[in-house]
């Protein structure tokens, strides 16, 4: 739980939600103002799957359904605020927006 604390920032934080290796994260990304418009949505697509990748230490996958909801508004205007479900697996780590079906 230290090590948990310790990769929080302001910008995703972490709760635990189930027993199964599920966490409940919400992730706020006003600050991507600060970098090209052209770059937003990747950016905050790259900035989720290194944070994962940081924490969990395995291959992180994004679903379908949240890289639509990411670029839904564009490349120049992506969501700021929204909530993602972290599913860990034995080979890697899913990223899904909360109560998306996976196939399985």
């Amino acid at each position: 739980m230290e090590t948990l604390e310790k990769e929080q920032n302001k910008t995703i934080n972490w709760r635990k939600r189930g027993m199964r290796g599920e966490n409940m994260v919400r992730i706020k990304l006003g600050r991507c103002g600060r970098i090209s418009k052209k770059k937003r949505a990747e950016y905050i697509a790259r900035r989720l799957r290194d944070k994962c990748k940081r924490i969990f230490k395995k291959k992180v996958k994004i679903s379908q359904e949240l890289n639509k909801y990411i670029w839904s508004r564009g490349m120049e205007k992506p969501p700021t605020f929204f909530e993602v479900e972290v599913s860990e697996e034995e080979d890697y780590v899913l990223i899904s927006l909360p109560g998306e079906k996976t196939e399985g």
